[in-house]
């Protein structure tokens, strides 16, 4: 299933379950994916590539709003679009802890076997 259709398919959920944050959060990324569609060629679904840049770049404006929201004693607001970051994030792929990146990047210099860059 792609990522398209398991964002249509979490809205029908949240709607059953009567869940506004999330039906809210989804229904402004399928906004999002629907106006990229229709911006180019004429296109039967956005590959999920393209739909993970949307929902990458909808997480980080709603961090960024929320560390605003903060700094002006908003704290509903920031809370709001918090819980709207956490919906985009589970449609985003997991990200690794700077300490895990380490350690990734030295076990690709192990099997290359690279002494310098």
């Amino acid at each position: 299933m792609s990522l398209e259709q398991q964002i249509s398919k979490g809205i029908m959920e949240a709607m059953k379950a009567k869940d506004t944050v999330r039906l809210s959060a989804l229904r402004n990324a399928k906004k999002y994916i629907i106006e990229a569609k229709t911006a180019g060629p004429e296109i039967a679904e956005l590959p999920d590539a393209d739909v993970l840049k949307i929902i990458s770049k909808l997480a980080k404006q709603g961090t960024d709003s929320a560390a605003i929201f903060s700094e002006q004693n908003r704290a509903d607001l920031a809370s709001e679009e918090l819980a709207q970051v956490a919906v985009f994030q589970e449609f985003l792929p997991k990200q690794l802890t700077p300490e895990e990146l380490t350690a990734e990047v030295k076990a690709l210099i192990a099997e290359v076997g690279a002494t310098s860059m």
